[in-house]
């Protein structure tokens, strides 16, 4: 990964330089599902890894995840599956967002709103009351949220995000199905 490091030096809202890349822990607690399921039921799952963000402008930013995720369904079965009861899949990827990151505020602000999007690749890793699961997911994601500036070049990330596969999880099934999440995710980056 070619990102270079150089010293855009740009003073902060307190007078020291402003790092233009950044990194640091991530986590969230999200409700996962596989659809389309008419008998969803609400399946809380969490995720956890590391944040980048690369901001050589004001505005604009670019930002890479390397996520652990844990994802799948839960569904109200019928009379022929599982008697009746929940029926729990368990999906578990190695997600890694890509983002175009849209800064609102000026750079001086220690609040600083936004918004980002775009492309996601996940790998398959654990399968649980599942069978025959793809070993590849792709998807798009959309996040809003903020950044709050704690300390010289140590920022909070707080991000409300919805993912929509786009590949099919199960091509050896009949119906297309495909993983979606919508989530919340807090983490904190350490400016280099």
């Amino acid at each position: 990964m070619g990102i270079g490091l150089l010293g855009f030096s740009q003073k902060s809202r307190i007078g020291f330089d402003r790092s233009v890349f950044s990194i640091g822990p991530k986590a969230g607690i999200s409700h996962a599902l596989i659809m389309p399921d008419d008998n969803m039921e609400f399946f809380t799952v969490w995720n956890g890894g590391l944040t980048s963000t690369y901001a050589p402008g004001e505005r604009f930013g670019l930002g890479i995840d390397v996520l652990y995720s844990a994802e799948g369904s839960k569904t109200k079965g019928t009379i022929a599956e599982n008697g009746g009861g929940e029926i729990t899949r368990n999906l578990d990827y190695i997600r890694v967002p890509v983002k175009a990151i849209l800064f609102f505020g000026d750079e001086m602000d220690a609040f600083r709103p936004k918004i980002s999007l775009g492309p996601t690749v996940g790998f398959l890793v654990n399968e649980e009351n599942s069978t025959g699961a793809e070993d590849f997911d792709m998807g798009a994601q959309v996040a809003i949220g903020f950044n709050y500036q704690m300390a010289e070049a140590i920022w909070l990330n707080f991000d409300v995000d919805y993912y929509q596969g786009l590949m099919d999880v199960y091509k050896l099934q009949n119906d297309n199905q495909y993983n979606g999440r919508i989530g919340v995710n807090v983490g904190v980056a350490f400016g280099l």
